[in-house]
């Protein structure tokens, strides 16, 4: 039988207000540092041409991250509950700031070295996120978790409107070298080492969870597993990631240089969303959120075969801050809010794995759709973003089938 007691450090009711503020606006400065950190990497796909590869190439590269960031969900999965998650997260600051400096020492040619730094890149950043919002969850009422966690995200929009603007003038929008790929690096490593600080400070005092036995996972998972919302979470994971490593390329052969016009709409209207609809799960339930968000999503990615001039890219960039802002929180929530608190980190762990399950096949595929539509003259680009769509269709009707075949049942009632 599965049974576990919150600490009563933990016990929501026994949470200082005044700290948990303090807390809470030094985590929501990390996230903005950590968050720039990773803006400068938007244009890996440069890097990776620097390097010698191709988009084949640039697509197994984010996969293999991604299944850095998948071998930390495990960790997460059993330390974050065993020994709470604030030595994961100050961990995985450190590895943030490691990894990116590791981008700088990549040689012409040595491109398998790029692989073994995102898996390790990836590691951290999924590590600092997962260990923060679980350390935030575990200190929020249940009932405004996903208001709490929807709030910490605006920070990360922030750092996405400014972090593309900033790449764009530090890459230029000619050919792009690798002392001007450095300094984008070198950024990224500051922007790490001050969310760092910021974490360090936030949680001092503080020692966490009080240690408990490794908590029984896999019996974890089968009784509180919230079934097809992962199915939903693995393609909001691919969508929202796509644009991040196959922007660059898609707008470069439409002949439109940049990506900072994309990134300034999509966190933007993200973040208006985001406090749009601090309470709507509270008057509506997430399940609406859920619905709203896949919308979004199908004609988000759809809207992408519109895009021939850079001022096209609203559509897309627009509708996807709407899915984003709206399927992430209310994922997340639907996801964890079944776990007793002790289990917390287990499920928070499962729906943010599922995130990156949705990267580390889409990303791969991706590379290989737009491969193996350019060599049987295929349009790249269309082909992949339909394929996308007609997948995503597919998901939508699954979880609103579930849900309602579930709410009609006779145990639901």
């Amino acid at each position: 039988m599965i049974t576990g007691k919150p600490s009563a450090r933990l016990a929501h009711a026994d949470v200082d207000p005044a700290h948990f503020r303090f807390t809470f606006w030094m985590v929501y400065a990390a996230h903005f540092s950590m968050t720039l950190a990773t803006t400068m990497f938007y244009r890996i796909a440069d890097l990776v041409t620097l390097l010698g590869g191709t988009e084949f190439d640039l697509g197994w590269i984010i996969g293999c991250g991604t299944a850095g960031g998948l071998a930390i969900r495990a960790v997460h999965a059993v330390a974050s509950d065993a020994y709470g998650p604030k030595l994961l997260w100050l961990t995985a600051c450190v590895g943030v700031v490691v990894s990116c400096a590791a981008h700088l020492g990549v040689p012409l040619g040595w491109l398998w070295i790029l692989y073994l730094i995102r898996f390790f890149y990836t590691a951290a950043v999924n590590g600092f996120f997962g260990a923060s919002i679980t350390y935030m969850s575990g200190r929020a009422p249940v009932t405004r978790m996903a208001e709490v966690i929807g709030n910490l995200g605006t920070a990360g929009f922030i750092g996405m409107i400014i972090g593309p603007f900033l790449l764009d003038a530090i890459l230029g929008h000619d050919e792009v070298t690798r002392e001007r790929m450095n300094i984008a690096i070198a950024v990224a490593v500051v922007s790490a080492a001050v969310g760092t600080i910021c974490s360090v400070w936030g949680t001092r005092g503080d020692g966490g969870w009080q240690r408990r036995r490794h908590p029984p996972v896999l019996a974890v998972i089968r009784r509180y597993h919230p079934g097809v919302v992962l199915l939903v979470a693995m393609a909001g994971g691919f969508a929202l990631s796509l644009p991040t490593v196959f922007l660059r390329p898609f707008l470069e052969e439409r002949g439109i240089t940049g990506i900072a016009a994309f990134f300034a709409i999509y966190p933007a209207v993200a973040f208006v969303t985001r406090l749009s609809i601090r309470r709507f799960p509270e008057r509506h339930g997430v399940r609406a959120m859920i619905l709203i968000g896949l919308l979004f999503l199908v004609f988000g990615t759809l809207s992408y075969l519109c895009v021939t001039e850079w001022w096209h890219v609203v559509l897309p960039a627009a509708m996807l801050g709407v899915a984003h802002a709206v399927l992430f929180p209310s994922l997340v929530a639907s996801s964890t809010v079944g776990y007793p608190l002790p289990f917390r980190g287990v499920g928070m762990a499962l729906v943010l794995a599922a995130f990156d399950m949705g990267s580390l096949i889409g990303m791969p595929v991706a590379g290989s759709v737009l491969t193996w539509a350019d060599e049987i003259g295929w349009p790249k680009y269309p082909t992949l973003f339909v394929s996308v769509t007609m997948v995503f269709v597919l998901i939508s009707a699954a979880y609103l089938s579930a849900r309602t075949s579930r709410s009609n049942s006779p145990k639901a009632r």
